[in-house]
């Protein structure tokens, strides 16, 4: 911390160090923070959405409704879109997120409609699901760990025969 005073070297003790009681009077109260990302002020106030969502995951666009990324309240998403968080834009408008988008649209998929993802993609969109904290998604292991079992397995079962 950097404390800058108006007092003159002399206030000092004889020793060069300061008093308990110069410390007090030289403190300064720091300036009210700000948010800042890449020197542009973030708002304070609570982030407001629109009820149709542009999104922007990783380069991959999406749309969906509000209210499909706020369906569970325990996940990221609906965290991320609480109004709590600031979520930056890019420059078409659309809210970016920083991940892969590949298998995102599975996810918003059960979201939307509880429809799981095709048993080629299940381990890839579970991965997604851990990340954005799907938990009724994630709740579905045992089905998707049935499914990654019956895949290996007949994977294995035409491998002996070849």
């Amino acid at each position: 911390m950097v404390v800058v005073t108006g007092r003159e070297p002399d206030s000092r003790r004889q020793d060069g160090a300061m008093s308990s009681s110069d410390a007090e009077d030289d403190f300064l109260e720091p300036a009210t923070p700000t948010a800042t990302q890449a020197g542009h002020a973030l708002p304070l106030l609570p982030q407001e959405f629109p009820e149709v969502v542009p999104l922007n995951i990783g380069g991959a666009h999406f749309t969906t409704r509000l209210s499909t990324l706020r369906r569970y309240e325990d996940t990221m998403l609906a965290a991320m879109f609480s109004g709590r968080h600031y979520i930056p834009t890019d420059s078409e408008g659309r809210y970016f997120i920083d991940r892969d988008g590949t298998h995102f649209g599975y996810c918003a998929d059960f979201l939307r409609s509880g429809d799981l993802p095709p048993r080629e993609r299940v381990q890839a969109v579970y991965k997604r699901a851990q990340y954005y904290a799907i938990g009724p998604l994630l709740e579905q292991r045992f089905g998707t760990h049935a499914l990654l079992q019956r895949t290996v397995g007949m994977r294995k079962e035409v491998t002996r025969h070849l």
